[in-house]
C-alpha cells in the first residue's frame, strides 16, 4: 500500500514537471493569427450580443448622460465600439490591432 502511494506521488510530481516545462513554450500566442472559425463562431455572436446589450444600456443611461452632457462618449462606449468590433473589423482579427497593420 505504501509503495503504491509513493509511485502515485512520484508520477504526479513527474507529470507536474513535464507540464510545467511545456506551458511556457505554449503560452505565447500571436493574436493576429486567430482562426477564422473562432472569430465567426464565438467572437462575432458575442459581439452581436454586446451590441444589443450596449444599445439597451445606452437607452437606460441616456437621461443621465443627457443631464451631464456625456451622450457622445456614452454612445461611443456602449454602442459604437461593440458595433465596430462585430461588423467593421476583418474576420480573424480578435482585436482592433488590424488598424496598425494597414487594413
Amino acid at each position: 500500500m505504501k509503495r503504491e502511494v509513493k509511485v502515485l506521488v512520484a508520477s504526479i510530481l513527474a507529470l507536474g514537471l513535464v507540464i510545467g516545462s511545456i506551458s511556457p513554450v505554449c503560452a505565447y500566442r500571436d493574436w493576429d493569427t486567430t482562426p477564422v472559425e473562432v472569430d465567426g463562431l464565438v467572437l462575432r455572436p458575442l459581439g452581436i450580443g454586446a451590441t444589443i446589450l450596449g444599445v439597451a444600456a445606452f437607452l437606460a443611461t441616456l437621461p443621465f448622460a443627457a443631464i451631464t452632457g456625456t451622450v457622445e462618449s456614452t454612445a461611443e462606449a456602449l454602442v459604437v465600439e461593440p458595433y465596430r468590433f462585430t461588423f467593421e473589423r476583418p474576420v480573424g482579427y480578435p482585436t482592433m490591432k488590424y488598424e496598425d497593420s494597414g487594413w
